[in-house]
This record gives structure tokens, C-alpha cells and sequence, in this order.
């Protein structure tokens, strides 16, 4: 089932598109519904997955712990997207995805997303900007949440912070 023009437009990611643009991308989507605790991502997956766009529904963005045990870092609300760091980074998913509702999805398949990518469609200018602005407000909530966690004003967990931050920051390169 094709993906309705009017639904996209109402995506973050496609903010700023035209009606031209949308259209051009509602061809290369593709749509999948699945139903609650469905694993969409499993941590760790290859990194052929594509980007998807949560158009209907509700999912819980889990991580591994040190303990084993699965921990919620996130939960989306549509219209919202994920999978977009392991498409930009060409990296397994660094966390896993599971539906906490029915949920409907559109998929962005990394072999269109390349192909529009090296065609230089002016489309996907702006979808790569607006997958920045969303990575960058998820990493300024995440630093603001790990400021609230720890106790800044005793010096080894600044030192604590501060290596942590490292490896937010520096050591993705080396991926």
C-alpha cells in the first residue's frame, strides 16, 4: 500500500519537502504493520536494515546493559523515525526497537535511500538535514540526561562524564 503524500508531509524527517518531493519518496517506500512486542530491530542486527518511519503507533527503544538485561533508553510516538544512524553509519543497530502497540511503518530500503543519495536529489538534501537536526537533538537530550543523573560537583563523577563523553564523541570514527 502506498504511503498517502499528506502522511509523510506530517513526518519531521520530510519537513521542508515539496508535494513533488514527497511523491518522488512515497515511491520508494515501502509499508509493514506489525503488532505489539514484535522485535522490529534486534540489537546488534546487520546494518542493511532500513530507515523507518513510525507512522502509526507506539515503540520502546531498547539497549543491552552490562547486566545482560535489556533497558528502555527511548520510546517514539509516531510520527517519528528510526534505524537512521545504522543507514548513515553503515553499522550494526546499535540498539534494539520493539513495537509496544499495533504499529504501521514506512521503510526507506537503503538501496533506494543510496540511489537517491548519489542521483544528488535535492530530496534527499533536505531528508539528510532533518535526520541531523533529529540525531543532534537526541544527543542534546541524552547529554542533558546524563548531566541529571550524575552529581556533577564531586570530581570523579565529572571524571566519569567526561569519559563518557569521550567515547560519545570522539570514538565513533573508529567504527
Amino acid at each position: 500500500m502506498p504511503v498517502q503524500v499528506d502522511v509523510l508531509a506530517d513526518l519531521p524527517l520530510f519537513k521542508g519537502l515539496t508535494t513533488v518531493e514527497l511523491e518522488e519518496l512515497a515511491s520508494h517506500l515501502v509499508t509493514e504493520t506489525f503488532d505489539s512486542k514484535h522485535i522490529i530491530i534486534k540489537e546488534g542486527d546487520e546494518a542493511a536494515h532500513p530507515i523507518y518511519m513510525l507512522l502509526h503507533g507506539n515503540v520502546e527503544v531498547v539497549k543491552t546493559g552490562v547486566d545482560g538485561r535489556d533497558h528502555v533508553i527511548s520510546s517514539l510516538a509516531a510520527p517519528s523515525v528510526f534505524g537512521e544512524i545504522e543507514v548513515l553509519a553503515r553499522r550494526p543497530a546499535i540498539a534494539g526497537v520493539i513495537a509496544l502497540s499495533k504499529v504501521e511503518l514506512a521503510l526507506l530500503n537503503r538501496g533506494p535511500f543510496d540511489e537517491l543519495c548519489a542521483a544528488n536529489r535535492g530530496c534527499m538534501l533536505k531528508v539528510i538535514k532533518n535526520l541531523a537536526t533529529t540525531l543532534a537533538y537526541r544527543l542534546a537530550a541524552t547529554d542533558g540526561r546524563l548531566a541529571a543523573y550524575f552529581n556533577l560537583s564531586s570530581p570523579a563523577n565529572r571524571d566519569a562524564v567526561g569519559k563518557l563523553q569521550n567515547v560519545l564523541y570522539s570514538t565513533w570514527h573508529n567504527q
